[in-house]
């Protein structure tokens, strides 16, 4: 094992953090993201964008699948 990949983030930070970069240096002035309430991956990205000093906008919603009700949320980044 690389000794360097101990003091690097997970790939899947590093997926949305180019993202969040991107919005930060102006570079690109809103992204949208869609999971749910609770789910780690998701939660970590409104965490780091508070952390960059982003805007985040919650908007949640109902939604229907498989018969079953679950709440959709949208996390809007600016």
């Amino acid at each position: 094992m690389e000794l360097s990949s101990l003091f690097q983030e997970p790939p899947e930070i590093q997926a949305y953090g180019d993202e969040l970069a991107s919005i930060e240096s102006d570079h690109k002035a809103m992204s949208v993201f869609t999971g749910r309430h609770g789910d780690a991956y998701f939660e970590s990205i409104e965490k780091r964008a508070l952390d960059l000093g982003l805007a985040v906008v919650t908007l949640a919603q109902a939604a229907a699948t498989t018969g079953q009700m679950s709440e959709q949320v949208s996390r809007f980044v600016a």
